[in-house]
């Protein structure tokens, strides 16, 4: 019913599967191995497992779009397929029975090979704190910043977030220096200090490790599809299949397609995915990422600093 893309092979009415560097329905979403995409994930996209995740998720969203990808709908298979049998009973009757076909997981390798899928985060992913490795650093004066919000042992709150399932990876102990003010009044101070270490840096507190690996918290993927070159008119879309799969009902008489139909290898459609690669970055085309604002290298995990370090 339409072009398997990028060299894909169609295997099954309605089913690609995908060369390599490419998947999804129609193999024209790229695959960026270095990025957020995962080999083994069984979904096509990791999505919200609840509605309170996706309300905290939600102004990072595109706002014209039409649905929302939630926790009950599989988004890693070819569609449930209604089947239709004739039997000729006699010359003049015909008796008709309906089946459903439960719908394939994804193919690649131009075989019967399960796809993997993206699982992205919006968390800093560097050397200091590593997605694939899981490791955090620790160090006196490094903390992430993407912790849920809580109060440190100095009395103040250093990350913002709330809700996005983001455990504390740091934590900064007490001050160790108290002033006079700390407990006379104040019309009596003489403006001396008190430290109760003779290592300098430790005075105002120390950043340290939790033990906590990195983790994803929430994130929902977003694809952008972009033809012959050109964004595509219309919102980001949670899941290709959904938007961009043509519906076709079959009878004895006709095809009726609702939705855009590929019938050439000419018409070139990629899906961009929104927060595939590390850092807010877009896979653009297998194995290569589009980096955001502050960031670059082939993974988008490397911070520019305008300023001399």
């Amino acid at each position: 019913a339409y072009m398997c893309a990028n060299l894909g092979r169609c295997v099954s009415p309605d089913v690609c599967s995908c060369a390599e560097g490419w998947v999804g329905f129609d193999c024209r979403t790229p695959v960026c191995g270095q990025g957020y995409f995962e080999e083994d994930l069984e979904s096509f996209v990791k999505g919200v497992t609840s509605d309170d995740e996706l309300a905290r998720f939600d102004h990072l969203l595109d706002p014209r779009r039409t649905y929302d990808l939630d926790s009950s709908r599989n988004f890693s298979s070819n569609g449930d397929v209604l089947r239709w049998t004739e039997r000729f009973v006699n010359g003049s009757f015909v008796e008709r029975t309906a089946a459903v076909e439960k719908g394939t997981r994804y193919y690649t390798g131009n075989g019967t090979a399960p796809q993997g899928g993206y699982r992205c985060s919006i968390r800093a992913n560097t050397e200091w704190e590593n997605y694939r490795s899981g490791f955090v650093s620790d160090h006196p004066n490094f903390y992430s910043s993407y912790m849920d919000e809580k109060v440190e042992g100095d009395g103040h709150v250093y990350s913002r977030w709330n809700g996005m399932k983001w455990p504390p990876t740091h934590h900064k102990t007490a001050k160790l220096v108290h002033y006079d003010t700390d407990y006379l009044d104040h019309g009596v101070t003489s403006n001396i200090s008190f430290v109760y270490t003779d290592v300098g840096y430790m005075r105002d507190g120390v950043w340290t490790a939790t033990g906590v690996e990195w983790m994803h918290g929430i994130c929902i993927v977003e694809f952008e599809r972009h033809c012959n070159g050109e964004v595509v008119d219309g919102p980001r879309v949670q899941d290709t299949d959904e938007s961009h799969r043509p519906r076709i009902v079959y009878n004895d008489k006709s095809a009726d397609v609702a939705g855009r139909l590929f019938t050439s290898r000419e018409d070139v459609c990629v899906d961009h995915v929104i927060r595939g690669c590390f850092n807010n970055a877009t896979c653009v085309a297998p194995g290569t990422c589009e980096c955001a604002q502050g960031w670059t290298g082939t993974d988008c995990s490397v911070a520019v600093c305008d300023q001399p370090c």
